[in-house]
């Protein structure tokens, strides 16, 4: 809850999941480029709270080829456009991603199951 509430209100930097989320990403991205000697495409996604510490993660890093988001929860108060690398995908009643919807940016597909709580529900994406 705390970093849904973080998510809402903007302040996402000093969260532990987001913290958490850069230093996976970190290990990860260090393991690969000793082993493929910087040959390999990292793609980042997640649903929800997992697609805006996708995103999170996109912002920060720049060796990141494709990010994918699901229903992404983001703050409708501080609108910030994504990178040319990120790609939303939500439904236009889902009142969690409404800040995503409102940064623009590519939305790959906007459905339109009309019940705000099965909206969110990625079984309707």
């Amino acid at each position: 809850m705390k970093s849904d509430f973080n998510i809402l209100i903007g302040k996402t930097r000093n969260n532990q999941r987001f913290r958490e989320a850069d230093n996976l990403f970190k290990r990860v991205e260090q393991k690969y480029q000793e082993k493929a000697k910087n040959k390999f495409h990292i793609h980042v996604t997640g649903h929800s709270l997992g697609g805006a510490l996708a995103k999170h993660v996109n912002d920060r890093h720049s060796n990141i080829d494709k990010n994918i988001n699901f229903s992404r929860g983001s703050t409708p108060f501080k609108l910030q456009k994504g990178k040319e690398n990120q790609y939303d995908v939500s439904n236009v009643f889902d009142p969690i991603s409404m800040g995503a919807r409102m940064e623009g940016g590519y939305q790959a597909k906007q459905y339109t199951v009309r019940d705000p709580l099965s909206a969110h529900n990625l079984e309707y994406l």
